[in-house]
Formats: structure tokens, sequence, C-alpha cells
């Protein structure tokens, strides 16, 4: 009788050994996130446990309000940053003023920063998250056009496309529209041959509203959009840093842009057009022999940009929006709890008060992408 006690004891502990081995299992094949420990802490971030990071909520597809949250390809890109570093991620509307909220401490980091209009002494900025470019899009197998030819190119007005349209193939080539939908109306109806704005609200437009087009060049050489802080934070540049590379390599930064554009875009092997060609040769010429020396084109392309970064017409709609809006004007605290490792389900949904923000796993909630190119609005020409 004791030897068939001893026997059942045995069972039962090892009965329930497998229940807590199955249980485990279960939890892991489910995708229930591990919390990782937080890898940055201040003075390096401004409060622990938290990145804060500063987004333009008016800028569709980087981030824009959607029944009362901010969603977006910069919102999930935040979320899986912030994982990756054991953080919870918060949401800053900087509008179209980030640098101040870096200097005045209200965010930790910025985003959809392009590096070519930020100090590189002030602020650190990282390697793209995103490539982009303002390019070319045809609906049909157009080749890039050449220099000497007069073809139908319409650009939003005011843009900075429309202005290198105009440098590369003249006035007569160039065809202004109010907004990119009608832009690509016109391409879809045949009126025009291509169309010329960023390469991707451009592939957004396209991926959520059906135009059937395609980007077929480039009018300048890709560079892309990053974040950036303090240049004297090095801490939190190299875990910025790091972070990205990691969901790079593991393939969440992917799995994200295919949610908002349709897959990742790689524009490095996308050709350029004749000007931006001769563009990027002449001022590899001018830095190899006189760092203060700059080609007239290169020249007018900045003081293009520079004009056309103040101004408040949305290039993905044609809406308006105030510019230099204050830091903080709407903050969303999310708990970012999820398994960015796992690169196959990453891309979730957009933080929403205090919900988890989700970019691990495959049970986020989609958010409707179609929707922001209706209600999007972004603080530049592009």
């Amino acid at each position: 009788m004791k030897r068939l006690r001893t026997l059942l004891l045995v069972c039962v502990a090892a009965m329930l050994s497998v229940f807590a081995l199955a249980s485990c299992s279960a939890n892991q094949d489910s995708g229930i996130p591990q919390t990782s420990s937080p890898s940055i802490s201040t003075p390096t971030i401004g409060t622990d446990g938290t990145l804060r990071v500063g987004v333009d909520a008016q800028n569709a597809p980087f981030a824009y309000q959607n029944s009362n949250r901010i969603i977006g390809l910069d919102v999930d890109t935040a979320a899986a940053v912030a994982d990756q570093l054991g953080l919870k991620l918060e949401l800053v509307d900087v509008g179209s003023d980030p640098t101040s909220a870096i200097d005045d401490g209200s965010v930790d980091v910025v985003m959809d920063i392009d590096p070519d209009t930020i100090s590189s002494e002030d602020y650190w900025v990282s390697n793209p998250y995103v490539q982009s470019a303002p390019a070319l899009f045809a609906t049909t197998q157009n080749n890039i056009p050449s220099t000497t030819s007069t073809p139908v190119i319409v650009a939003q007005t005011n843009s900075y496309s429309s202005s290198l349209v105009s440098d590369q193939y003249g006035n007569d080539a160039l065809t202004l529209a109010n907004d990119l939908s009608s832009a690509f109306s016109q391409l879809q109806n045949g009126q025009a041959s291509y169309v010329a704005c960023d390469a991707v609200i451009g592939t957004y437009l396209n991926y959520t509203q059906n135009y059937g087009a395609h980007i077929v060049g480039l009018l300048q050489s890709p560079s892309g959009y990053c974040f950036a802080c303090n240049s004297n934070n090095s801490a939190l540049s190299n875990a910025i840093s790091n972070a990205l590379s990691t969901l790079q390599n593991n393939g969440v930064i992917s799995v994200i842009q295919s949610k908002w554009l349709g897959s990742l875009l790689d524009l490095s092997a996308t050709p350029l057009t004749e000007g931006a060609s001769s563009t990027a040769q002449s001022a590899s010429n001018s830095s190899s022999t006189n760092s203060n020396q700059v080609s007239s084109s290169a020249g007018s392309n900045v003081a293009n940009l520079q004009e056309q970064s103040s101004s408040s017409q949305d290039e993905s709609n044609g809406q308006t929006s105030t510019s230099g809006q204050g830091a903080g004007t709407s903050q969303e605290t999310s708990e970012n709890s999820s398994g960015s490792g796992t690169g196959s389900s990453a891309a979730g949904t957009g933080t929403q008060g205090t919900s988890t923000t989700g970019t691990g796993t495959s049970s986020g909630t989609a958010s409707n992408t179609g929707s922001g190119a209706a209600t999007g609005q972004s603080s530049s020409q592009r």
C-alpha cells in the first residue's frame, strides 16, 4: 500500500511537470511577449522606463490622427524601437518643429527627419529607417524621360518635387496639381506621363488608393527619414542605432513598411534621372576639390527645400496645417509589450491612451491605412 501511494505521488508530480511545460510552451507559441529590462535610463532619457518620441501627427503616412489616436509608419517603428530597448512608448506631437522639442527636453528623440535639413553639429541623426527621394511615378513601363524630351510631369504646387522637375526638364514639362490625389488621377486618366513626389508618400497613396503607379526613377540621390536626438547624448544615439540595426536585420522594419507601403521600400537600385546624376557627380567633384564649392543646381535645390519647409500645404492631400506647433500638443502613452524579435509578425497597431502597442504580435488590430490619404496632413512640401 505504501509503495502504491508513492507511485501515485510520482505520477501526479510527473503530470504537473508536463502541464507546466505545456503551459510555458503554449505561452511562447501564442506570441505572448516576454518583457525585457530597460537598457537605458535617466539621464540618458528624461523619464525612467519610457521613451518619449516626437512625431508630426498631421503627416500621413508617417503619423496622423485616426479615431482619436495617432497611427502611422513612424508610430509602429517607434514602438518597435522602444520595445527593443525594454521601454514603454510615449508619443508627443511636435508638429513641424521637432528640434525645439529636443532642445526644451520635452522628447528624447524625434522622427521623420531629413538629414539634409538638420544641423549635424547640434543633433545626431540615425541611419534611415525608411528610404526616400523625390521620385517619378508612372502607370506604364515608361523609361526615365531624357532631359531633351518634353514629357508631361505633374507635381503638387509649390512642392520640392515640382522645383526639381522645373530645374531638370523645364517649365514646359511641368503641370501643377493642388494635391497628390489629383496628380495621380491625371496620371491614371492619361493626362500626364509621370507624377513627381516623395517616394514614401507616393508609394503609400498608390498602395492605399490603387492608382496603379510605380517608381521608375529618382530626381535626386536616395536618402531617407531618420531619428534624431541631441548630439551630446551619445548613450541614447548608440542605443537607437543598435535597436534600428537589430530591427532591420530581424525583419521587423520590413514588416512595418509592408503594412503601410505594401513592401519594403528599397531604392538602392532605382535609376537616377540625368539631372540627378549630373548633380550628384558635380557635388562629388566639388567636395573633392573644394568643400566650400557647390554646383549651382545643388544650391538651388537646397534653397528650394528651405523655402518649402515653411509651406503649410500638404503634399499628401493639399490640406492646410499649422506650422510650428508646440511640443506636447497631443500626447499618448502606451505600454509597448511587443515581441519585436519575431520579424514575421511585427507590424501592429498605433498607440491609443494606455493600450498595448502590440508591434511584435500578429494579433494586433490592423489600422485603416487607407484613411490616412484623406485625413493625414503633412507640415512640409516634399
